[in-house]
């Protein structure tokens, strides 16, 4: 199964210092986490059950530190129900590379046991 998203925010963007302690998600970072959501129902992105190994290419274009990729994917697949969830248990690996052939990022999820 394989998906075009956006390219990711900055990691700097994702969390805000709450007042009183703690930390909570920016408005930025729910916004793309929802905005990547609504793409995976538009490529109509379907579930899959169990563990998982998630591969991320991201453009060759983007600014971005190619790690920021990871958190967000992985969040935007939670968010949707493509995967049940981003603990070890359920991913049990991520690949990340650049690419020249996609604009934004292209993510592959396959199975653990298929090649």
């Amino acid at each position: 199964m394989t998906y075009d998203l956006p390219l990711p925010i900055s990691t700097n963007a994702l969390y805000y210092n709450k007042e009183g302690g703690g930390r909570g998600k920016t408005a930025r970072y729910k916004a793309w986490v929802h905005d990547a959501a609504m793409i995976l129902l538009c490529q109509k992105a379907r579930p899959v059950a169990g563990p998982v190994r998630v591969q991320i290419e991201v453009s060759e274009k983007s600014r971005c530190d190619i790690d920021n990729a990871a958190k967000c994917v992985l969040d935007a697949l939670v968010a949707r129900g493509v995967i049940e969830d981003d603990r070890k248990k359920f991913v049990r690996g991520v690949s990340l590379e650049w690419s020249t052939e996609t604009e934004g990022m292209r993510v592959t999820i396959k199975p653990v046991g298929q090649a």
